[in-house]
């Protein structure tokens, strides 16, 4: 099974946070799914287990009763430092992936002032509510008797908290799942834990947030794209560096593949018939296979060719002829090059019509 949960107004408040039992050896670490905040500040010395929290945990998340080989329901990492940090600090367009998703988290729950965030995936047909959002800053706090708690989701209906032990670099508890109307689940507690990996790397989080960040601009040009004005159209090119158009024309003797340089989207005055011809639907003689068309054929659920920005349909290989690739350009995801296809020969391709 898996869960899409869409982000509820900032206007939960912070009652429903429980703490769970406290492990009378090493340090207790209580972990609810939920958010963010900012603001320079350390945390008073005098609160801090001795044993030290900072550092980068790898996270896996057991069903009960599960063996020892059995696959993770979630995994990813879990980064703790010493001291809060301004959300401000942190670059775009991570800083608004942030803000988007979790954001009860980043703003709610930690008041804008972070000092963890996680990156965590869970496996299909997991039944938890660990990683609903799957990559969030939040903050951890600390509790008497040697533990904290830190949340990494939280929604005003639903969450998950974790209890657990930090010892000898690893760390080992449970994880409760719960919900309220729409969300309430009979979920039984999870096993979580995991060993620390090192010293807390705040990148990780970031860079999950960048391809975040990239995976919902392309959804919303998918979306958009054929009845979005051409002034906001040109929002998803790059204006600096300009993009490129790449088009496959399928014949009987084999493809011809014609490559088209725009220096600029802000500046280019054969933008507007370019992107009715390919980004618009032509309802009178749509031509079979252009960018929009195969869009309306095909769906918006693109997905990401692994270790790249590119996206394909998801029956299309990596290396598709229709794609979409974006590169980051002044704090913002812009696309660099795209590509479609037309089918002069009279062949209909598989996915049509």
């Amino acid at each position: 099974m898996h869960w899409e949960h869409d982000p509820h107004p900032a206007t939960a408040i912070r009652s429903w946070r429980r703490v769970g039992p406290i492990w009378a050896s090493g340090i207790t670490l209580l972990i609810v799914l939920a958010a963010t905040g900012c603001g320079a500040h350390t945390l008073s010395p005098t609160t801090v287990p001795e044993a030290g929290v900072a550092g980068t945990y790898a996270v896996e998340v057991h069903p009960p009763g599960s063996v020892a080989d059995e696959p993770s329901s979630v995994t990813g990492y879990l980064v703790l430092e010493d001291s809060t940090f301004s959300l401000d600090e942190v670059p775009e367009p991570a800083r608004s992936q942030f803000l988007r998703g979790p954001f009860l988290l980043a703003v709610v729950e930690a008041e804008r002032r972070p000092n963890a965030c996680f990156v965590l995936e869970a496996r299909p047909g997991s039944r938890t509510y660990a990683a609903l959002a799957s990559v969030g800053m939040t903050r951890w706090r600390p509790e008497p008797q040697d533990s904290i708690t830190v949340v990494l989701h939280r929604s005003p209906d639903a969450g998950y908290l974790a209890t657990l032990s930090l010892r000898r670099g690893r760390m080992d508890g449970r994880g409760t799942s719960w919900g309220a109307g729409d969300w309430h689940m009979d979920l039984p507690d999870d096993h979580v834990g995991g060993p620390r990996l090192g010293p807390p790397d705040r990148q990780l989080c970031i860079r999950a947030a960048e391809l975040a960040a990239v995976e919902h601009r392309t959804m919303v040009f998918l979306r958009d794209h054929r009845t979005t004005p051409d002034a906001a159209l040109r929002e998803f090119f790059s204006i600096r560096d300009g993009f490129t158009y790449i088009h496959t024309a399928h014949y009987a003797d084999g493809p011809q593949v014609d490559s088209t340089r725009f220096a600029s989207a802000d500046t280019s005055t054969s933008l507007p018939a370019f992107f009715r011809r390919v980004l618009k639907i032509d309802y009178h003689a749509q031509r079979i296979g252009l960018f929009a068309h195969q869009v309306m054929q095909r769906g918006i659920r693109w997905r990401r060719v692994p270790d790249t920005t590119r996206f394909v349909p998801p029956d299309a290989p990596d290396d598709a002829a229709i794609f979409v690739e974006w590169r980051l350009e002044d704090g913002r995801w812009v696309i660099s090059s795209f590509g479609d296809e037309s089918f002069p020969s009279g062949e209909t391709p598989p996915w049509c019509c």
